[in-house]
């Protein structure tokens, strides 16, 4: 009995952090260049063999979260400084946190005219931080930022091998960790200027998840209800005998 309720318990924890995800989801729906978590849980096989040999199962080995990198829908927005990567790869960002990278486009100029995130992240080019004169400057496809016949700089995209070893750090910024390679990107990946990537959260079908979680857990509630509905049975038994 012990190692049924340990596994209806683990269950309800893994449901509980799975209700984390959608909420965060979903909350960031709207949110440019989000890249939605995906949870993934151990096979039930697993966790009966977790729970034979100890009383309760950690929610830490039971659940695992990933970070889905497809793409997002561009979205024109007609601000010369809104950008969006076609296919694979990261802006690169210098930060006080050192480099990082993120898919989110959305950029401005400080007061000394470099291009900086919302964050006051710099968006670094080939040859380092790009600095501008004029708001209205012209970016082609290549990254390439003119104002008007002088080139100002070109935007540094970086790829990973394994975008999965990215560490998600918040705020859509990512940390390259240490199995993380870079790739050179070689023309494969283009620039959209005046769109941003929206986020690849799918509303519909986070919804449908939630429904099947809370299902989940109202399921497993029922079973550790009906436990203790037997014990309390069992001890006015022995009560009366």
């Amino acid at each position: 009995m012990s190692n049924a309720i340990a596994i209806m318990e683990a269950s309800m924890i893994s449901g509980m952090n799975i209700l984390d995800i959608i909420s965060h989801n979903l909350a960031n729906a709207d949110t440019a260049g989000f890249k939605r978590e995906i949870s993934v849980i151990q096979p039930f096989s697993s966790v009966l063999s977790q729970a034979s040999g100890q009383s309760s199962t950690n929610s830490s080995e039971n659940t695992t979260t990933y970070t889905d990198f497809s793409l997002g829908i561009p979205r024109h927005t007609g601000n010369p400084l809104d950008l969006t990567i076609e296919g694979d790869g990261f802006f690169t960002l210098e930060s006080p946190l050192g480099t990082l990278y993120t898919r989110q486009g959305s950029f401005s100029l400080d007061a000394s005219g470099h291009i900086v995130t919302a964050s006051g992240y710099k968006l670094m080019g080939e040859a380092g931080p790009i600095r501008l004169t004029s708001e209205q400057p012209r970016i082609d496809n290549e990254g390439m930022i003119w104002q008007g016949d002088e080139l100002a700089g070109q935007i540094k995209i970086t790829d990973f091998a394994n975008a999965a070893s990215l560490q998600k750090i918040g705020s859509g910024l990512f940390r390259a960790g240490s199995s993380s390679s870079q790739l050179v990107t070689e023309g494969k990946t283009g620039l959209r200027q005046g769109f941003l990537e929206t986020s690849n959260v799918n509303g519909m079908h986070e919804m449908v998840h939630l429904i099947s979680t809370m299902r989940q857990l109202e399921g497993s509630q029922k079973v550790i209800q009906g436990y203790n509905d037997m014990l309390d049975l069992a001890i006015e038994t022995i009560a009366d005998i």
